[in-house]
């Protein structure tokens, strides 16, 4: 059982921002799985909504059925994109939404906010906790549009 999951189910029981980045980076199936449902049974809320779109929208790509993906990738979008007009000064959302639009495919259209979420992250960058700072780092590392 690989270490990712097994950290993931000792902590299950409570959101892990750490834990999110690394599944949403490099999480299998059903640790992104495990981590939707997670996020489902916690409380409700603008931040938990923006973690579950994005995490929903990670899962999407790894389902099978094009109408299960477009599903699952609108539910996801319609949380983040909600979140962030709530609260459109948020950093750790506009992180996930670059997260998710640099790595979603070019035929879903969804790239239109990569320079502004960008720029966000970066001029945000010393206000984010230390672990949304440790993901903002990792990801700068591959990313086309984020340099910090």
């Amino acid at each position: 059982m690989p270490i990712l999951y097994i950290s993931f189910l000792i902590s299950s029981l409570t959101f892990s921002k750490s834990i999110f980045f690394e599944t949403i980076s490099e999480g299998s199936s059903e640790e992104v799985s495990a981590m939707v449902t997670t996020l489902e049974n916690t409380a409700k809320s603008n931040e938990r909504d923006a973690y579950l779109g994005a995490i929903k929208m990670k899962r999407a790509g790894q389902l099978k059925s094009l109408t299960e993906k477009s599903k699952m990738f609108k539910a996801g979008k319609e949380l983040l994109e909600t979140a962030i007009s709530l609260d459109h000064t948020n950093v750790e959302f506009r992180f996930l939404r670059l997260i998710i639009q640099e790595n979603a495919p070019a035929i879903l259209g969804y790239s239109d906010c990569i320079a502004a979420d960008a720029k966000k992250v970066k001029a945000g960058y010393k206000l984010l906790s230390d672990s949304v700072k440790n993901a903002v780092i990792a990801y700068a590392k591959t990313s086309d549009n984020l340099d910090l």
